[in-house]
């Protein structure tokens, strides 16, 4: 789309929205899905600096968009 010009160009980045500090965790109870809650944190805090950081992006809310399918559509809730 954007070669037709259609869209600007675009960063897309699809994360592990699974945050948790411990590789060996994995979802299961209701405990080991608490790093589910925790992507927001890892979204906001660690993701989004990094790309602006290494990349030229528009900043700023209106730049900004989030989708997702499943799981990931609960994230962007």
């Amino acid at each position: 789309m954007a070669a037709d010009e259609l869209i600007e160009e675009t960063i897309v980045v699809c994360p592990n929205m699974y945050a948790t500090s411990d590789p060996n965790q994995q979802p299961g109870d209701s405990e080991s899905v608490l790093p589910y809650d925790n992507f927001i944190n890892d979204l906001v805090n660690d993701l989004m600096p990094h790309i602006e950081s290494e990349y030229s992006v528009l900043t700023g809310r209106e730049n900004t968009y989030l989708a997702g399918f499943s799981m990931g559509g609960r994230e962007t809730i």
